[in-house]
């Protein structure tokens, strides 16, 4: 029998932008799910199943404990989840904002865009916050009220989204959360408990009525396994991500904004640096293991093969944050077209754009989010060949060897590095400007080369 029930109550805070698909294209090619107000909701399916296999990869659970908590459904068994709940959706104070973005394939290596493989989607903006209830009854044989306490305590713990390098990336909703979408947090929690021995409670329960407030315990241990790094750049020349205006009295592009902010897409900032990693690969690779470059390759970036239905997507490793961009000043520029055969202006070929430049405003600052763009790459459960790549990805951004964003052929995107933290089994190592402990990590590089066939031929 039920000894008694743990209800969390809180709200969830976009800190990304959100995309959770509805099935549709009526307004894009991948519209978000809305309610009859056609205001956007997160299904309580999406989230507890986000939730039951974040907890699983990043903490020691059991893992029959959590198919007993969130549910089990594949061809050998199932069972309901034990944890109740419902849609979770808008707060009163909360106005969402709901725009369009563009989406392209990159070809890798070369890292131009992929013909006719754009198309656009909707996301909810952030800021905004959504409510939600969990519920769960807890007894003397399958689930104690210590072991459930635990799990709630790490549910809590999951929707922190602590944004330091101190633990695991919190949990991520809807889709392309590898390019940064669908970072949340968690605000205004209450953990409360009815213990059904005493008869108030049960009543307490059934008036749907506050509990007694009980406080959070420590979460399950997290492993740590993923390769972080968490570097500030100094914008060089200028900046644009692309976002193209309808109005006719608007410039052709400006730089993509996140409610209002001028912001760092991961999106973009993937695509560029997988397009680089892939060079990398395939310059120190033995060219007679090319099928263990492949499955290196769709390991860490995935794989979406549009063309053939029959192969199945994969989800890669690498994850870039989105990141609101210091103040940084647009300036309208006007571009023309020539003619490579005449040397003449092409007719009709006119168009205005409104990149980013570098501000004393934002020079002035003090805090380094404030003075600085910051990129964060994240690799889950990493390996040393992974971790030693994404140091040479870092290495040719920091010295201004790759661009980042649109328009890089006439010198946009080029940052110089200025500070990064890389964490990686459980150790963390500072750089700066003079790239000091860089023999810390050379041997990352070394198991790449390795990994890549280079101590028999291609080092």
């Amino acid at each position: 029998m039920n000894k008694g029930k743990l209800i969390l109550e809180g709200e969830i805070e976009l800190l990304s932008p959100l995309h959770i698909g509805s099935g549709d294209n009526d307004s894009t090619d991948l519209d978000i799910i809305k309610d009859n107000e056609g205001r956007p909701f997160i299904t309580f399916t999406s989230f507890i199943g986000a939730l039951k296999n974040h907890i699983q990869k990043n903490y020691n659970v059991v893992t029959t404990d959590t198919d007993v908590l969130f549910g089990l459904s594949d061809d050998i068994d199932s069972r309901g989840s034990i944890i109740m709940g419902t849609d979770l959706y808008l707060t009163d104070e909360s106005k969402p904002l709901i725009t369009t973005r563009d989406g392209i394939k990159i070809e890798l290596p070369n890292g131009m865009v992929e013909k006719g493989a754009k198309y656009d989607y909707e996301i909810v903006d952030c800021g905004i916050k959504f409510s939600f209830m969990l519920e769960a009854a807890y007894s003397s044989d399958s689930f104690s009220k210590e072991k459930l306490l635990q799990y709630y305590s790490t549910v809590v713990d999951s929707l922190k989204n602590d944004d330091g390098l101190n633990k695991q990336p919190g949990l991520r909703l809807g889709a392309k959360t590898n390019n940064g979408l669908g970072r949340i947090r968690i605000v205004n929690e209450k953990l409360y408990d009815y213990d059904f021995a005493e008869m108030q409670n049960v009543i307490a329960w059934l008036k749907r009525e506050k509990g007694k407030e009980i406080e959070i315990i420590p979460p399950f241990e997290i492993n740590e396994d993923d390769f972080i790094i968490d570097a500030y750049l100094d914008l060089k020349t200028s900046l644009i991500q692309r976002s193209y205006n309808d109005d006719p009295k608007l410039p052709d592009s400006t730089h993509i904004q996140s409610n209002k902010k001028d912001i760092l897409t991961g999106s973009g900032t993937k695509g560029a640096i997988a397009a680089r990693a892939k060079k990398i690969i395939n310059t120190i690779w033995n060219e007679k293991r090319e099928i263990e470059k492949n499955e290196f390759c769709i390991k860490l970036f995935g794989d979406v093969n549009t063309k053939d239905k029959t192969k199945k997507a994969v989800k890669g490793k690498l994850q870039i944050e989105e990141r609101e961009l210091p103040e940084y000043v647009a300036e309208l520029q006007t571009r023309i077209k020539i003619d490579r055969f005449t040397g003449g202006t092409i007719t009709g070929a006119l168009f205005d754009s409104m990149p980013l430049f570098n501000s004393k405003k934002a020079m002035q600052q003090t805090e380094l989010k404030n003075k600085y763009t910051r990129l964060t790459i994240r690799v889950k459960k990493c390996t040393e060949a992974e971790a030693g790549l994404m140091l040479l990805v870092l290495k040719d951004i920091w010295t201004g060897d790759l661009a980042i964003g649109g328009e890089k052929g006439i010198g946009r995107g080029v940052f110089n590095g200025f500070s990064a933290s890389i964490k990686y089994h459980k150790e963390t190592i500072e750089l700066t400007v003079g790239l000091e402990n860089l023999e810390k990590l050379q041997k990352y590089v070394d198991a790449l080369i390795i990994n890549a066939g280079g101590k028999n031929g291609n080092k």
